[in-house]
């Protein structure tokens, strides 16, 4: 049986509440704040986005992972739906297919935020041209009514258990895209099955040169309509410090 690696919501959310906070100090287990931010790199003084990444998220001293994501093809990443204790040092693991680039460490709090929740920003610096995945273009099929699992069981890359997905030579999952955004595991068994091929623009394979054991690659689909988003190269990334790169 293949490693089943769970879909985690890595859709982007910026706002913040400006309702009265009763958080505790002590336990931010239950808390809402949740770390977003963007890989990215910056080539002759102009940055871009750092897609496909895999990051683990380490929290204080524990030596398992609290939570494992990827970077989307616009450097979005994102692990809301995973409560942090802000005032833990927590480390944020950065690898390139198989290859660890960099261990970041998000701020550490000393006091209460002045917002009582949501994201707090990860946005960090990747060296340039770092060549780990290929990505190769699917093609749609003439028929174009049929469902997006249909359609990706004809793939000869792609192999499927029940609602997973993984790269045809390693056991590790392929994380799933649909215009940029991840998806919740009941979305994604809705849409595979309630999404048609007509609905899509393109989708993209992409598999790491040397898959983790987290994941061999993603699935990037694009849809007909929809905002797919972009890399906002104007932000100014100042909260991420690398621990070393």
């Amino acid at each position: 049986m293949k490693v089943l690696i769970k879909v985690l919501i890595i859709i982007s959310v910026s706002v913040f509440s400006v309702m009265p906070s009763t958080v505790n100090a002590q336990n931010q287990e239950h808390s809402d704040y949740y770390y977003q931010g963007y890989t990215f790199k910056e080539t002759n003084g102009v940055k871009s986005a750092s897609p496909y990444l895999t990051v683990v998220m380490i929290e204080g001293e524990d030596e398992q992972p609290k939570a494992v994501s990827m970077s989307s093809a616009i450097g979005d990443i994102s692990l809301e739906g995973t409560p942090i204790d802000i005032y833990k040092q927590n480390k944020l693991e950065v690898y390139a297919g198989n290859e660890l680039i960099g261990v970041y460490l998000p701020k550490q709090w000393t006091e209460k935020p002045p917002f009582p929740n949501g994201n707090m920003n990860i946005h960090m610096e990747i060296p340039a041209n770092i060549d780990f995945y290929t990505v190769k273009e699917l093609d749609l099929p003439t028929e174009r009514n049929i469902s997006l699992r249909e359609f990706l069981k004809t793939m000869p890359d792609i192999e499927m258990d029940e609602d997973n997905f993984f790269g045809k030579e390693s056991n590790a999952g392929l994380r799933i895209f649909i215009n940029n955004s991840n998806l919740t595991e009941s979305k994604l068994k809705s849409l595979l099955d309630n999404l048609t091929v007509n609905y899509i623009k393109n989708c993209q394979l992409v598999l790491y040169n040397e898959p983790n054991k987290y994941f061999s690659g993603a699935i990037n689909i694009t849809l007909v309509a929809g905002n797919p988003g972009s890399f906002p190269s104007d932000t100014q990334y100042i909260n991420s410090l690398p621990l070393s790169r």
